[in-house]
């Protein structure tokens, strides 16, 4: 493997993503694994960051770790401060306290939205990275995750946006609340998911009774575990939808995502008729992070 130049980091709510890139942000190598926010506290980070580099840094030298995402936060590494929207992003990098040194880690600021009030760490840097291939790009983002975001970009800037903590709900009702007896972990059932959807936009305050009925007709009826798990998903979804129409009511929707969730998101644009395109997140994030890496660390 050729040396790295330096390394790229999209350290999120579940999930830790790293890459040892070239400087014009090649992929040499990566790793990842479930090390999110959520399950560490400040002081665990550099430890934890080093098991995932270790084998890449070299004694010779101090290599640039470039980060995004919710190291950032006020319970993450160490808390950065946040752009006001509207803005393109980062402009600013704060530099993490480390002991190692072997290397320097900087991380980049969120963007926040003050009325309505909503922030976002991570979802800026795939818009940068977006809009480095779509330059003055006006239009509407979607992003699904753990907590999904609906932007307007307009001349390339990042105007308004809207977070809905759909991933969350579906994480918590399918796997803590009563309704973990009766959705399966896998399997899928495309036509249950669009009619949840569509009942979800249409009658929007019947999805609380809907959502237990998924128990009682799994009792009652033998409802299989895979059909229950669409319909959660796609009461979920359809929530979201009602909500953001004012993003996606006549307009074309750019997705930047996993595959896994932003399969559902499609699923549900196209029984709806919303034409979308979808991009990959870890693609966008190491294009968003190299731009960074060239325009403000000057390498």
């Amino acid at each position: 493997m050729r040396n790295i130049d330096w390394i790229a980091v999209d350290w999120g709510t579940t999930r830790l993503r790293v890459w040892g890139l070239s400087k014009q942000g090649e992929i040499l190598t990566h790793n990842s694994s479930d090390k999110g926010m959520n399950t560490l506290q400040s002081e665990e980070y550099e430890q934890v960051l080093i098991e995932h580099i270790e084998d890449w840094l070299d004694k010779d030298r101090t290599i640039a770790v470039l980060a995004c995402g919710m190291l950032g936060s006020k319970q993450g590494w160490i808390e950065t401060h946040y752009e006001t929207a509207p803005c393109i992003g980062s402009k600013q990098l704060v530099q993490a306290p480390v002991s190692n040194q072997g290397f320097k880690v900087y991380i980049c600021p969120g963007v926040k939205q003050l009325s309505p009030a909503d922030i976002m760490r991570g979802e800026e840097t795939q818009i940068l990275g977006f809009l480095t291939d779509n330059p003055g790009y006006s239009g509407v983002i979607c992003l699904p995750g753990t907590h999904c975001k609906w932007v307007q970009v307009t001349a390339g800037v990042i105007e308004y946006f809207q977070t809905y903590m759909t991933g969350e709900l579906y994480a918590l009702l399918s796997q803590h609340s009563i309704l973990r007896h009766c959705v399966a972990k896998n399997g899928w059932h495309t036509s249950a998911f669009k009619k949840a959807v569509a009942s979800a936009i249409d009658s929007p305050a019947t999805i609380y009774g809907q959502l237990f009925s998924l128990r009682a007709e799994s009792i009652l009826n033998g409802l299989s575990a895979e059909v229950a798990r669409a319909r959660l998903s796609g009461y979920m979804i359809g929530l979201e939808l009602c909500a953001a129409q004012q993003y996606w009511k006549d307009k074309e929707v750019m997705v930047i995502g996993e595959q896994q969730i932003s399969i559902r998101y499609m699923e549900a644009f196209r029984s709806l008729k919303i034409k979308s395109e979808h991009f990959n997140s870890d693609e966008l994030t190491i294009k968003g992070l190299t731009s960074i890496y060239h325009q403000i660390l000057g390498q």
